[in-house]
């Protein structure tokens, strides 16, 4: 199968550019380390508040054991204690707890650590580092604001007083160099989602680059959790581990909801999708829908249709399993939410569905599925000719001519193309035919035979052409009829029903014999 998307071997990695989306839907794929990472991501997802403490201990798989989460609570709460200042504080007292901070739990700066780190030996970076002051200075209600650089991040305390700057000396985002086609490439993304217009795609790519990469902003405590998992994915792509790196980068854009992050995440996603082609179809249908999401809405649906189109092939026509093909579409039905894809996947499944009973020799289930196919795409005229072929098998299994004849009546009634179609109503002509004239002339029943003859005789208006093919029969029958109103002494009634004949079998011999015979006793007041 052709790849989803052709990537680089690794992305450059910056900080969002874009103002704040709405919080994405989480992933059904299996992104979580832990169960309680993904609780409070689903939370965070469903727009929740979450204990952000609590998530950034379980962004590393921090699983307890000697370090627990209330051993990890403690220490804060001791420094807490003994180190107590309020939205008062001067700038002198910021400075002083700066240091403080930085003495109780900084031991040792490293590029993307774990932020449990930093209880258990003080290992830290900018961004696990601020995460730390920032949860304590809001436990001491100290104001500030969470700036982010491009390769950096930092925080103002007291931003509407003493604009005090808190930052490590090391830069903390993890960052790699873009080279010019991932600059390209990203800008037509950009201007595909709608996100830059045609005019700023032809000015400077540097400096349209960097607009949208490199902006320095404020942002709040939990986006900078989605910086910590970013750093992460970083990590993870540059050892080459791409389903790490693409796990990281959706838990970094949930919690950071931005072109940016949705666009590493798509990239990552789709190495997956390409890695992956022969897990379970739930997983890959699962892949498709999640690329559809975030990356390529086009791309994946047509991706995951045509994946469907493969497994339906095998499952129904090359080596059947019914039931397994089943369970497949209805995990299909549950994951699709592109209205148009659903009902692409509808129809594409009721035709396959189709084809699947007329070769197992059920023609009246296979209409079943045409019917809801031709309700999908009225105008698909494969469909139209498969519902003819099958609707005609179907009628050589009915054994009741009756039947029959109000089968083609009810389908011509309901659809147009079956009462417009040469070979269906031929054999409705045909049948009509037979069955008028076993009742006339097996079984006498002139009243069943007259109604017959007159639906026969409404067909034969629209499709002159049988008329004349089937003349001699038909001519029979109209004779029989005849006669049976003149036996009547029903001569006008017999004159009106020849000449109504004589409309469809113009100027044949037998009919105009019939109706001389007939005018002349109308005329002498029979």
């Amino acid at each position: 199968m052709k790849p989803l998307i052709t990537l680089l071997a690794f992305l450059t990695l910056f900080s969002p550019a874009f103002s704040q989306q709405p919080a994405p839907a989480a992933s059904q794929l299996d992104i979580y380390s832990n169960e309680t990472e993904a609780r409070l991501l689903k939370r965070v997802a469903a727009d929740s508040t979450v204990d952000l403490f609590e998530l950034m201990l379980a962004s590393d798989n921090f699983s307890g054991g000697a370090l627990t989460l209330e051993v990890c609570r403690q220490k804060p709460d001791v420094f807490l204690a003994q180190n107590s200042l309020n939205g008062q504080a001067t700038a002198k007292e910021i400075k002083k707890l700066f240091k403080k901070i930085h003495d109780a739990f900084l031991v040792k700066y490293e590029d993307n650590p774990a932020f449990s780190q930093l209880f258990s030996n003080g290992i830290y970076n900018c961004a696990t580092a601020t995460a730390l002051y920032a949860l304590l200075l809001d436990r001491m209600g100290i104001p500030y604001a969470i700036h982010e650089a491009p390769t950096h991040v930092y925080m103002v305390v007291a931003p509407y007083t003493h604009r005090v700057i808190f930052e490590t000396t090391a830069p903390g985002m993890m960052i790699m160099q873009a080279n010019d086609k991932m600059k390209t490439e990203y800008l037509e993304y950009l201007l595909k989602n709608k996100l830059i217009t045609r005019e700023e795609m032809q000015q400077n790519k540097d400096e349209v680059f960097n607009k949208y990469f490199y902006p320095d902003k404020e942002i709040r405590l939990r986006q900078l959790a989605g910086i910590i998992y970013h750093n992460a994915a970083v990590t993870a792509a540059q050892k080459e581990d791409h389903i790490t790196a693409y796990k990281n980068f959706e838990k970094a854009y949930i919690l950071y909801p931005e072109e940016k992050y949705r666009y590493l995440a798509s990239g990552f996603l789709a190495i997956q999708i390409n890695n992956v082609m022969k897990a379970d179809q739930d997983k890959r249908l699962q892949l498709y829908q999640r690329y559809a999401e975030i990356g390529d809405k086009e791309q994946g649906n047509k991706s995951m249709l045509a994946f469907l189109d493969e497994e339906r092939e095998t499952m129904l026509f090359k080596s059947p399993d019914l039931l397994k093909y089943q369970q497949l579409y209805a995990a299909a039905r549950l994951l699709v939410r592109d209205s148009a894809t659903a009902v692409e996947l509808r129809h594409d499944h009721y035709k396959d569905m189709a084809r699947y009973y007329y070769l197992m020799k059920f023609p009246d289930t296979c209409l079943l599925y045409l019917d809801s196919a031709y309700a999908l795409y009225p105008n698909d005229l494969l469909t139209k000719e498969n519902y003819t072929v099958a609707l005609l098998d179907m009628l050589q299994t009915i054994d009741s001519m009756p039947k029959i004849i109000d089968t083609i009546r009810y389908f011509s009634a309901r659809l147009p193309f079956i009462e417009k179609n040469r070979n269906v109503q031929e054999y409705n002509i045909e049948s009509l035919a037979r069955h008028t004239y076993a009742l006339l002339a097996y079984k006498e029943d002139y009243k069943d035979g007259l109604k017959y003859y007159k639906q026969l005789e409404a067909v034969l208006r629209k499709w002159p052409e049988f008329a004349r093919k089937h003349q001699d029969r038909l001519v029979e029958l109209t004779g029989k009829l005849a006669g049976y109103y003149v036996r009547q002494e029903k001569y006008k009634e017999a004159q009106q029903f020849l000449r109504t004949a004589l409309e469809v079998f113009p100027g044949d011999e037998d009919i105009l014999y019939r109706l001389q015979h007939v005018d002349k006793m109308v005329s002498k007041g029979k």
